[in-house]
């Protein structure tokens, strides 16, 4: 109790200083207290609960559709390979929209923390697109085919082009623009594999998806680890958003997932 006790006056002490301290302090600060993951969040619930009784929060009626949902049937882009898939302990799913900067920057850090084997042969992570649009179904169709080509490296590159080229309404020419970045790559060859029947199935089926949980705010991490049963997963917990650096990320994911 005292534990818990310092962690929430810490917690609340360090929010007030959170604007006067650099994004690695606040890392190093959850570091040393992996405990204020939790506290905070259940502050945070008891505070929106106290303030809405009786209504669900955006996360409980989310923990309760992701519920409801065979997860692994969802299409999706794998971040991680994992040679021995018995091994997978837990999963991370990133629900995100192509043109929302927040998701692209968790994205990349999901990528870069996989770089850095924090994964392991532990945790496969998978990203599932959200097409709100018609130029964000084009886009996601282009992520899908740079990753088909070149895996993460064709992803990271394709989440560049909207970083500098971000035009949320209308749809680009993406085989132009993923060919200046890959010129051993054809245009014609990227909009096959853009246009193919798979790629357009797998897009218009994430759609379904997103429809059918009711998500309408991005990102969203779902967190899942092995059940008893032989090959299911079941939803552990979500995070809402991204945590703005990837060492708090990497602190999230540590806490709610037990990895060591």
């Amino acid at each position: 109790m005292k534990k818990i006790l310092f962690c929430f006056l810490f917690g609340m002490c360090a929010i007030k200083g959170f604007a006067k301290v650099s994004p690695e302090e606040i890392v190093e600060m959850f570091e040393q207290n992996p405990e204020m993951f939790n506290v905070l969040a259940q502050m945070s619930y008891h505070y929106g609960a106290g303030k809405n009784q009786g209504v669900d929060s955006e996360e409980e009626i989310l923990k309760k559709s992701l519920q409801n949902i065979e997860l692994d049937s969802i299409p999706s882009i794998p971040l991680t390979e994992t040679e021995n898939t018995s091994k997978v302990e837990n999963s991370v799913i990133a629900f995100v929209s192509p043109y929302c900067p927040h998701c692209r920057s968790l994205i990349k850090n999901l990528i870069q923390l996989e770089k850095e084997k924090f994964f392991g042969n532990h945790t496969d992570v998978r990203i599932v697109y959200a097409p709100t649009n018609s130029a964000s179904h084009c886009a996601i169709k282009a992520l899908m085919a740079a990753h088909k080509i070149k895996k993460n490296d064709g992803l990271e590159k394709t989440l560049g082009i909207i970083d500098t080229r971000f035009n949320p309404v209308e749809a680009l020419d993406w085989p132009k623009l993923f060919a200046q970045h890959h010129p051993e790559i054809s245009e014609k060859s990227f909009s096959e594999i853009m246009n193919c029947p798979e790629v357009e199935h797998h897009s218009k089926k994430c759609a379904q998806y997103i429809s059918k949980l009711n998500m309408e705010s991005f990102p969203v991490i779902a967190l899942c680890k092995k059940s008893s049963k032989k090959h299911k997963k079941e939803l552990k917990d979500i995070i809402l958003g991204n945590p703005s650096h990837i060492g708090l990320l990497s602190q999230a994911l540590r806490v709610k997932l037990s990895i060591k």
